[in-house]
């Protein structure tokens, strides 16, 4: 016999104080399936990073 464990709660009733956008990046980024899970270069073109000033040279 298995345990039976609760659903998991929601990512926004977990990160109450995350936006819309972030929500959607967290769970593109929490995706069991590699295949469907946000790429990093990706998730940095996410909604979520729109309003950070861009920086005006490349870490190298």
């Amino acid at each position: 016999d298995f345990p039976v464990y609760p659903p998991p709660a929601s990512l926004a009733h977990l990160v109450p104080t995350l936006d819309a956008d972030g929500l959607d990046l967290m769970q593109q980024m929490l995706q069991y399936d590699p295949a469907k899970r946000i790429t990093a270069a990706d998730a940095l073109k996410h909604p979520y990073f729109d309003d950070l000033p861009q920086s005006s040279s490349q870490a190298s």
